[in-house]
C-alpha cells in the first residue's frame, strides 16, 4: 500500500515529511507508491510542501505521487498546491486527473543522499539538493524536526523530515531586497554581502528573471558567480544592463535571485530582490492607461511625439496629458483607431521613429511645413491604408523610393520644396505622373528656386 493514503473531504496538508521506498503492489491498493490522495470535493483542498518523495513503486500506476484531483469527475478541479518537493515528474512517477503547472521550486527526482537508507537512516548527507530547498511560507510549517531539532537551519528550511544541523560559516544575500535605475540609466551596480564570517573559500551564483520587464527588451540577462576567499567579507558586486527605449511604459522589474552556494555557507536574507526600472519617457502619461485605441497605436503616437520634440510643437493639446488620444490636436479617429494626423506648419523637429508606422490604419497624414531631416521615405510603405500623404517642406532628402508605389490607395502626395535626388526610375516617375499630372522631379529637389517650384501638386 501507499506510503500515504488520503480519500478525502477536506484539507489536506503535508509539510516537511520523507515518503521513501514504499511500495503500493496489490490490484486494490496499486497507484500511488508515494503518496496517493484523492480529493473528492471541489472544495477539498491540498497543500504539499517540502516534502521527500522519492525511490517509491506502483504497480499500476505513478510511483511517488498519484493526485485525483476531480474525485466526483465534474471536470472541475479541487485546488491544489505543490512546491518545493522532490518527487519523479515524469509519467511513471506522477499522475494528476486533471493537468496543473508544477512549480519549478520542485525537484525532478534528485537524489536526496540519504545517510544510510538501507537502515532507515533518512537524514541528509552535506551536498544533498534537499538542503535549503524549501519553502519557507508553507503553510504550518513545523517548528522542528523529525528528531526534535530546529526546523529552519541557516535561514531556509530542508526539505524532508530531518533539518540539516550544520551551521553555515558564514551567510550570502542581497545588501537589499528592492533596488532602483532610471531608465536611462545605463547601467546597476547590485550588491551582495558576507556576513556572520569570513571562513572558507565560499561562493553563490546569481541570475535575473522576468517579471513585468523583459529581458533583451527592457534589460540584458544576467547571470554568474561571485566568490570569496578565505578570511574575505568584503562586500561582491555585479551589474545589470539596463534598456533605454523611447516607450511610454509603466515601471517595470525583474527579480535577483541568489542560489548554488559553495564552500558551507549558507543562504541569508533577503534571497531575493526586486529591481525596478523607472520609465523615463512620460511623467504624466502612460498608454495602458487609454482604452478607445490599440495600446500599440498609443505607443505609436508618442513615438512621434517624443521623436519631434513634441514639447516644442506650436499646438500640443492633450498630448500625454489626457488618456483619450483621439481628443488630441491633429489626431482623428474611426471605429476605435487612428486614421488622420493633421500637424503641418507645427514645429515638428526630428527624424521619424520607427514605431510611427505602426499606425496601419492611417488614411490620411499631413505633416507639411516642419523639419523632419533624416525621415527615410521609405518607411512609408508600411502605411497602406494612405490615402493622403502631404510632406511639402519637410527639409526631407535623399531618393524617392520605388517602395511608394505599394500605397495602392493613395491619390494625394505633395512631396515639393524639399531636397529629394532628381534621379527618379522610370516605373516611379510614371506611378507620379499617373498620381499628379505633370509631375516634375525637379519640383522635389533644393537645386531649384524661384515661381517654379510652387506649381507641384
Amino acid at each position: 500500500m501507499s506510503g500515504i493514503y488520503i480519500s478525502n473531504l477536506d484539507t489536506t496538508t503535508l509539510i516537511n515529511n520523507t515518503i521513501a521506498n514504499n511500495e503500493a503492489n496489490s490490484e486494490t491498493y496499486g497507484k500511488g507508491g508515494g503518496i496517493y490522495l484523492e480529493l473528492r470535493d471541489d472544495t477539498d483542498t491540498a497543500y504539499i510542501y517540502n516534502n521527500i518523495i522519492w525511490n517509491n513503486s506502483a504497480a499500476a500506476q505513478a510511483n511517488d505521487l498519484y493526485l485525483n484531483n476531480d474525485g466526483n469527475n465534474n471536470f472541475m478541479p479541487s485546488p491544489v498546491e505543490i512546491f518545493s518537493n522532490d518527487f519523479d515528474q515524469s509519467a511513471n512517477g506522477f499522475y494528476i486527473a486533471i493537468l496543473i503547472a508544477i512549480d519549478p521550486s520542485n525537484l525532478n527526482n534528485l537524489d536526496p543522499l540519504f545517510l544510510d537508507p538501507g537502515n532507515g537512516d533518512y537524514h541528509l548527507l552535506a551536498g544533498s539538493p534537499c538542503i535549503e530547498a524549501g519553502d519557507n511560507n508553507a503553510p504550518s510549517i513545523p517548528t522542528t524536526d523529525k528528531d526534535g531539532n530546529p526546523r529552519i537551519v541557516n535561514g531556509i528550511v530542508d526539505i524532508g523530515a530531518y533539518e540539516q544541523q550544520v551551521a553555515a560559516n558564514s551567510y550570502l544575500q542581497f545588501s537589499s531586497a528592492t533596488y532602483n535605475v532610471n531608465e536611462s540609466g545605463g547601467t546597476v551596480s547590485i550588491t551582495v554581502t558576507r556576513t556572520e564570517g569570513s571562513s572558507g573559500a565560499v561562493s553563490v551564483d546569481y541570475a535575473s528573471s522576468d517579471d513585468t520587464a523583459t529581458a533583451g527588451s527592457d534589460y540584458t540577462a544576467a547571470d554568474g558567480t561571485l566568490n570569496w576567499d578565505d578570511d574575505d567579507a568584503a562586500d561582491k558586486i555585479f551589474m545589470v544592463d539596463i534598456i533605454d527605449d523611447s516607450e511610454v511604459e509603466e515601471n517595470e522589474t525583474l527579480i535577483l535571485s541568489l542560489g548554488n552556494v559553495t564552500g558551507g555557507a549558507g543562504l541569508g536574507e533577503p534571497k531575493t530582490a526586486v529591481l525596478t526600472i523607472t520609465d523615463n519617457d512620460s511623467t504624466t502619461f502612460k498608454c495602458n492607461s487609454v482604452t478607445e485605441i490599440p495600446k500599440k497605436e498609443c505607443k505609436a503616437l508618442i513615438a512621434l511625439y517624443d521623436s519631434t520634440d513634441g514639447e516644442n510643437w506650436l499646438d500640443n493639446e492633450g498630448w500625454k496629458m489626457t488618456n483619450t488620444p483621439c481628443s488630441w490636436n491633429g489626431v482623428s479617429c474611426q471605429n476605435g483607431q487612428v486614421t488622420g494626423l493633421s500637424l503641418g506648419n507645427n514645429n515638428l523637429k526630428g527624424s521619424l521613429d520607427k514605431n510611427f508606422f505602426k499606425l496601419k490604419k492611417l488614411k490620411s497624414l499631413v505633416l507639411s511645413d516642419n523639419e523632419l531631416n533624416g525621415t527615410s521615405l521609405n518607411n512609408f510603405k508600411k502605411l497602406k491604408k494612405l490615402e493622403t500623404l502631404l510632406l511639402n517642406n519637410c527639409k526631407l532628402s535623399g531618393k524617392i523610393p520605388n517602395s511608394l508605389m505599394k500605397l495602392k490607395k493613395l491619390d494625394e502626395l505633395d512631396l515639393k520644396d524639399n531636397c529629394f535626388s532628381t534621379k527618379v526610375s522610370k516605373k516611379l516617375k510614371k506611378w507620379l505622373d499617373n498620381l499628379n499630372p505633370g509631375w516634375d522631379e525637379n519640383q522635389t529637389s533644393c537645386l531649384l528656386v524661384g515661381d517654379k517650384s510652387q506649381n507641384l501638386f
